[in-house]
């Protein structure tokens, strides 16, 4: 989750921009619907996976929404940079690991 916040950070950084209000919202509202489906107890694990990614992709496409040509360009580059430390790291969205030998 804490990608979400952290590409919000970057793009408030660059200055005064009337986008800059729009993205916060779009955070903070990311924020808590990913708050509600960690907290549900009633949604099973991987459908907490399928909705977080859900919550994800729709973040990312209201953020594009209201940004310039040249702030997607950079949201993008944010959004490549994330993606390939999460590969790095083992995480992001490859297949799951093998399972282990028995």
């Amino acid at each position: 989750m804490d990608g979400f916040a952290s590409v919000g950070a970057d793009l408030r950084a660059g200055g005064v921009h009337p986008a800059r209000k729009k993205v916060k919202a779009i955070d903070d509202d990311t924020m808590a619907q990913a708050k509600a489906v960690r907290e549900d107890t009633s949604i099973a694990k991987a459908d907490k996976r399928a909705k977080m990614m859900d919550i994800h992709k729709a973040s990312q496409d209201k953020i594009r929404a209201v940004l310039t040509d040249d702030q997607k360009t950079k949201y993008d580059a944010l959004q490549a940079q994330m993606k390939e430390r999460r590969e790095k790291r083992g995480g992001g969205d490859s297949a799951p690991p093998p399972a282990p030998p028995q």
